[in-house]
């Protein structure tokens, strides 16, 4: 089985825990107004419909993260979306468990509770995109509801498999306010050393013509802070 790679990093410290060899498979089932990364997105059959993505045996992406295994922490799965590539997604983490891999999957936690248990035995921690807690906000958002992404978030934190959550601060579009409030409740309900990553919005590199906004105050960004914090969240990030 092989797999459309829209690209793989050998190191990356902003991508999970430590050092770790990153693997950004091709294609997503969201399509949010402020995607850093658009090129990404598109559900390809074939890797020549776009230039930078690249067919790839399991085999073959083992063989390049072998390359650096001493000298990074891991390995995170990322996209696109992963679990769009849902099957192969299964064998790459299923062959790299078998080679004493930690491996994270970067996900935005749309997957059916069946299939997020069947993936859960190979990896080690997730990391999900909780981007508004409104379901019509999210809809608006990235074109899909957020039940499943709720869900998941749940189910993972239950069995100690989420690491962190993160919600992107964009005002004026979102209320930001309730998303970081429920994000944090969320957290505490398991385990208040889950990270919460909450990050602002920048304008840069993102589509224009989806999504014209502005960076949130830091005094906003200081208040989401405080307000997690208040809730019992020990493990907060601004960026």
């Amino acid at each position: 089985m092989s797999g459309l790679v829209a690209r793989i990093l050998p190191f990356s410290s902003v991508d999970g825990p430590g050092n770790r060899s990153v693997v950004f498979l091709q294609g997503c089932n969201f399509n949010c107004l402020y995607c850093h990364n658009p090129e990404t997105i598109q559900i390809l059959k074939s890797p020549g419909e776009m230039d930078h993505v690249t067919e790839m045996t399991v085999e073959n992406i083992v063989i390049e993260l072998d390359k650096v295994k001493l000298f990074t922490s891991g390995v995170t799965i990322s996209g696109g979306e992963c679990t769009v590539q849902y099957e192969f997604l299964i064998k790459l983490a299923k062959a790299l468990k078998e080679r004493n891999y930690e491996i994270y999957i970067d996900t935005n936690g749309h997957l059916s509770l069946e299939k997020l248990e069947q993936l859960m035995p190979y990896v080690d921690q997730f990391m999900i995109d909780f981007k508004a807690f409104d379901n019509e906000e999210h809809k608006a958002l990235t074109g899909v509801s957020n039940n499943l992404v709720i869900q998941s978030m749940h189910r993972l934190a239950q069995e100690g498999k989420l690491y962190e959550i993160r919600t992107v601060v964009i005002p004026e579009v979102l209320d930001n306010m309730k998303t970081v409030i429920a994000g944090a409740e969320l957290i505490v309900k398991y385990n208040p050393e889950i990270r919460y990553k909450i990050i602002k919005y920048r304008q840069h590199g993102v589509r224009e013509d989806k999504l014209k906004s502005r960076s949130p105050s830091n005094e906003l960004m200081n208040d989401l802070y405080e307000v997690a914090a208040r809730i019992g969240c020990r493990n907060i990030l601004i960026i």
